[in-house]
C-alpha cells in the first residue's frame, strides 16, 4: 500500500508540490500576522495555585508599576534641603512624565512641606480609627507636664501640634505608616517631602501605568519616551532665564537612572529570545546544509532534507497563530531543535533512495521510521494534557511539525531524488541471505545478511563498562536535588538585573512577605486580617477598617465624657503654668468630627489605603515571616489568596508540576512500550530498544547530581521529551541488527545523531534559561542515547544470542 501511494505521488508530483507550496505560503503569511509574547506566567497550569498567584499579582496593579531610581551618589552634595538644584530638576521631569500617554499617576512628592497640615488632615479619621483613651487625673497631669517640657524646646510648630493632639493619637497612626514602611522593606527618609533614601543619595519616582505589562509594543514606546525625558536637557518655563538672557534648561545628565518593573521583564525576555532565535535560525540551517553537502559529496538535492521539516514547521506555526491568541516566542525558539529532530526522517529516506531498488528499501524502512517518529510525536502530544498554555503550544508545534515532516519526507522527498523509481516488487528481488543459483554468480553489491543480534563488538569489555558506569551512576542519584524557581523561567538581560540590584541595594534590601487576597466587596479583608494576627499584618484594614469597626469606635467616642476630659486637661494645664483653654482646639475639632464623620480616609491614610487595595485585590504585608508556606496555608484556607515570597512560589510550583511531571513520565514510558511492542512483537527486541531510554535517564540524572546541578522545571520537561527521542536510537539499532550488513540505517543513524546533537546543543548558547535548560538535557541525552545504541545495544544483543 505504501509503495502504491508513493507511486501515485510520483505520477502527480507537480500537483503535490503545488499544494505543499501553497500551504507553506499560507503558513508564512499567518506567522507574519500572528501575535507573539513572552509572558512567563503562560507556563503555569491553568487553574493552578501558581497561575492564580500570577493572576492576583496582575490584577492588583503591582505589576503595572514602573519605578525610577534616581542615583545622586556621583553628584555634588546630598539632597538635604528642599531647595536643592537637582530636586527642582526632578520636579520638572515628574511634570513631563505625568503627561505621557499610558501614565495614570506619578508619585514623587509624597508629603506637603508643612508637617502640621499633614497631621491635621488625620484628625477627622481618629474617632473611627482608634478607640477613645481612658482619661484620668493622673493622665491629664502627665500630658500637661510633657507638653510644657516640649514647649521649652525651640521646635517650629510644636505648640499647634500639641494643642490639636494632646493624647498623641496621630502618632499612633504615624506608627502604622511606619509599620507599613518596615513590612514592605522600603528604606526611605520619612522627614523628607519626597521619596528620598535614608543616606540622601537616591530619590524615587513611582509611575502607575495604564499599560499592562504584557503589552510589549506600548511598553517599548513608553520606555523610550521616559529615557528621552531623563537624558535630554529640556527648556524650562519661558519666563525663567539666565543672566545672559539664555533660556534656563533642565539637565539631569549628572544623575544615573535605574528603571525597575515587570514591564522591563516583558521586553527583556522578548529581546533575549529574539536574539537567541536569530542565532539558532542562522547557525542551524548553515550547519545542516554544510554537513549534508559534505557528507553527500555536493549533491544539491540534499538541501531538501532540512528544507522540508522547516516548511512543515512554518505550516504548523501558521496554523497555531489562528488557534491561540498569543504564541510564545520561546516555543518558536525550540523550532531549530525540532528541525534537528525532523531531519532524521529525511536522512533515512534520502539514503534509502540513493541505493538500489528504493521502493523496496522505503517499504522496509517505513516501520522503524514510523515507530521512531511516532514515539517522539506521542510524547510531545502528551504536553497537551499539562494544562500549561506554553507547554501545550510546544506540544502542538513539535507534534504537528514532526507528523507533517514525516509524511512530506516519505512521500515528497523521493520525488526530488529520482526521476523514475524501480517498480519491481520486493518479493521478486533475491533476499540477501538466499543462496546463489548455480547459473548465477553472487553479486558483491548484495552482501550476506548477518545473523540477528550478532554484533562485531567484544562482549566482556562492553558488559564490564556498562555495569561499572551504571553502578557509578546509581551512587550519585540520591544526591540529586530539584529547584522549581520562577527565576529559571525569566531570561531578562544583564542590564535589567543590574538595575534591579541597584534598586534593591538602595531601597529594598529585604524581600517583603507579601500576600494578596482577591476580595471584590472587601468583606473578607477584615477576616483574613484577624486570621493572620500572629504575623502582625499591615493591610487595608490597618488604615481604614471595615464599616462595623469604624461604627463601633465612633459610638465609643460619642459616648465618651468629652466635657469631663476637657476640664481635667484644663485644670492640669493651669496647674503647670499653661494658659487656660490650651487644649480646647482638640475638643472643638473632635466634637465637629463626631457630628460629621468622614466617609473616606484622609491624607496619608488615603494614600496608604489605596496602595494596599486596588481593583478588588487587598495586599497584606506580614511583619513576621511564616514558619513555612504550609503553616500560612492553614490561616488562608477558604480565602482566594496567594503568598508571593520566593520560597512559597517554589513550593506551589513544585506542587503544581510535581504530579503532572510524574504522570507525563509514566505515560511516556507506557506509550513507547506499547508502540515498540506492537512494532516488533518480541520481548528481546523490546528490551533492547528500551536500553537507550533507561540508561540515558539514569546516567543523565547521575551527571546532574555529580555536578550539583538541580533539576529545574525545564530540565524535568526536557527529560520527559527525551524518553520519546531516545527510543528512536534503540529502535533503529534493533532494526539495523535485524537487517544486517545490507542495512542503510547505520549511516543514517550516525548522521541524524550528529544533526540532532548540534541543533539541540546550539541552545546552550542561548541566554534564556528555558532554552538553555532544554538544550542541556536534550543535547546530553541524545549523545548518550546514540552512544548506547551504537555500542551497548549490540553488545547486549550478542550476550542474549550467545546465552540463549
Amino acid at each position: 500500500m505504501l509503495v502504491s501511494a508513493l507511486q501515485f505521488i510520483l505520477r502527480h508530483k507537480r500537483i503535490a508540490w503545488l499544494v505543499a507550496l501553497l500551504a507553506v505560503l499560507c503558513g508564512g503569511l499567518a506567522m507574519y500576522r500572528g501575535h507573539y509574547g513572552t509572558r512567563i506566567d503562560g507556563v503555569f497550569p491553568e487553574g493552578s495555585a501558581s497561575a492564580n498567584a500570577m493572576a492576583l499579582l496582575a490584577e492588583s496593579g503591582l505589576s503595572n508599576r514602573l519605578v525610577i531610581d534616581c542615583d545622586f551618589s556621583h553628584c555634588p552634595g546630598k539632597i538635604d534641603n528642599p531647595n536643592h538644584f537637582y530636586l527642582a530638576e526632578l520636579d520638572h521631569a515628574v511634570e513631563r512624565l505625568a503627561a505621557l500617554p499610558g501614565v495614570h499617576e506619578v508619585r514623587f512628592r509624597t508629603l506637603p512641606e508643612n508637617l502640621e497640615d499633614n497631621l491635621d488632615a488625620l484628625l477627622p479619621a481618629i474617632p473611627q480609627l482608634l478607640p477613645p483613651p481612658e482619661v484620668t487625673p493622673e493622665l491629664a497631669d502627665d500630658i500637661a507636664r510633657n507638653t510644657l517640657k516640649q514647649l521649652m524646646m525651640p521646635t517650629p510648630g510644636a505648640s499647634a501640634i500639641l494643642r490639636n493632639d494632646p493624647f498623641g493619637l496621630r502618632n499612633q497612626l504615624l506608627l502604622r505608616l511606619q509599620a507599613l514602611r518596615q513590612t514592605t522593606g522600603l528604606k526611605f527618609d520619612e522627614t523628607k517631602s519626597f521619596l528620598c533614601s535614608q543616606d540622601g543619595t537616591h530619590a524615587l519616582i513611582v509611575l502607575e501605568l495604564d499599560i499592562p505589562y504584557s503589552d510589549s509594543a506600548a511598553t517599548r514606546q513608553l520606555i523610550s519616551q521616559i529615557q528621552e525625558i531623563l537624558t535630554s536637557p529640556q527648556t524650562l518655563d519661558a519666563g525663567r532665564q539666565t543672566a545672559d538672557d539664555e533660556p534656563l534648561t533642565s539637565d539631569l545628565s549628572p544623575m544615573t537612572f535605574h528603571l525597575v518593573g515587570a514591564h522591563l521583564h516583558t521586553i527583556g525576555n522578548e529581546d533575549t529570545i529574539r536574539h537567541d532565535l536569530a542565532i539558532i535560525g542562522i547557525l542551524s540551517p548553515i550547519f545542516l546544509l554544510v554537513l549534508f553537502l559534505k557528507v553527500f559529496r555536493g549533491d544539491w538535492r540534499c538541501i531538501w532534507i532540512p528544507l522540508i521539516p522547516a516548511a512543515a514547521t512554518v505550516v504548523i506555526a501558521g496554523l497555531m497563530t489562528m488557534v491561540v491568541n498569543t504564541l510564545q516566542l520561546f516555543v518558536l525558539g525550540l523550532g531549530g531543535s525540532i528541525l534537528g529532530l525532523a531531519v532524521d526522517q529525511g536522512i533515512h529516506v534520502y539514503i534509502a533512495c540513493r541505493e538500489e531498488n528504493p521502493e523496496h528499501r522505503l517499504s522496509r524502512l517505513a516501520k522503524p521510521l514510523a515507530l521512531g517518529a511516532g514515539t517522539s510525536i506521542a510524547v510531545f502530544l502528551l504536553l497537551l494534557f499539562t494544562r500549561s498554555p506554553a507547554l501545550q503550544q510546544l506540544g502542538m508545534l513539535a507534534g504537528g511539525a514532526l507528523s507533517l515532516s514525516l509524511l512530506a519526507s516519505f512521500f515528497l522527498l523521493p520525488t526530488l531524488l529520482t526521476r523514475r523509481m524501480s517498480r519491481r516488487a520486493p518479493d521478486q528481488r533475491r533476499a540477501p541471505d538466499q543462496p546463489c543459483e548455480a547459473d548465477q554468480p553472487c553479486s558483491t553489491a548484495q552482501p550476506r545478511k548477518s545473523n540477528l543480534f550478532l554484533a562485531p563488538i567484544k562482549l566482556p569489555a562492553s558488559v564490564v563498562v556498562v555495569l561499572t558506569v551504571l553502578a557509578t551512576a546509581l551512587s550519585f542519584v540520591p544526591k540529586m536535588t530539584t529547584s522549581f524557581r520562577v527565576e529559571a523561567l525569566d531570561g531578562i538581560p544583564g542590564k535589567v538585573r543590574q538595575d534591579e540590584y541597584h534598586y534593591q541595594t538602595a531601597w529594598q534590601p529585604d524581600q517583603p512577605n507579601l500576600l494578596l487576597l482577591r476580595d471584590a466587596d472587601g468583606s473578607q479583608t477584615p477576616q483574613l486580617h484577624v486570621a493572620l494576627a500572629k504575623y502582625q499584618p499591615v493591610s487595608p484594614q490597618t488604615f481604614w477598617p471595615d464599616e462595623s469597626t469604624r461604627a463601633e469606635n465612633l459610638a465609643a467616642w460619642r459616648n465618651a465624657p468629652l466635657d469631663t476630659w476637657e476640664k481635667l486637661l484644663d485644670s492640669a494645664a493651669i496647674a503647670r503654668g499653661l494658659p487656660k483653654g490650651f487644649f480646647q482646639p482638640f475638643f472643638d475639632k473632635t466634637r465637629q468630627n463626631l457630628t460629621t464623620p468622614t466617609s473616606e480616609p484622609p491624607g496619608w491614610l488615603a494614600q496608604a489605603y489605596h496602595q494596599l487595595r486596588r481593583n478588588g485585590i487587598s495586599s497584606f504585608f506580614l511583619a513576621e515571616p511564616p514558619e513555612s508556606p504550609e503553616a500560612l496555608s492553614a490561616c488562608t484556607d477558604g480565602f482566594d489568596a496567594a503568598y508571593l515570597a520566593p520560597e512559597a512560589l517554589r513550593a506551589i510550583l513544585t506542587h503544581d508540576f510535581g504530579r503532572q511531571l510524574s504522570w507525563l513520565l509514566g505515560a511516556a514510558l507506557v506509550i513507547i512500550l506499547l508502540l515498540t511492542w506492537l512494532t516488533f512483537r518480541s520481548v528481546k527486541k523490546l528490551l533492547l530498544a528500551l536500553l537507550p531510554v533507561l540508561l540515558t535517564l539514569r546516567w543523565l540524572t547521575a551527571l546532574f547530581a555529580y555536578f550539583d546541578h538541580p533539576i529545574t522545571l525545564m530540565t524535568a520537561i526536557g527529560g520527559i521529551l527525551l524518553v520519546g527521542l531516545a527510543i528512536d536510537y534503540g529502535v533503529f539499532a534493533v532494526q539495523w541488527l535485524d537487517e544486517g550488513n545490507d542495512s542503510t540505517i547505520p549511516q543514517a543513524m550516525h548522521l541524524s545523531a550528529l544533526t540532532t546533537i548540534f541543533t539541540t546543543g546550539i541552545l546552550l548558547f542561548s541566554d534564556h534559561p528555558v532554552l538553555f535548560d532544554l538544550g542541556l538535557v536534550l543535547s546530553l541525552g541524545i549523545t548518550l542515547a546514540y552512544l548506547i545504541a551504537k555500542h551497548i545495544v549490540p553488545a547486549v544483543a550478542c550476550l542474549v544470542t550467545r546465552r540463549f
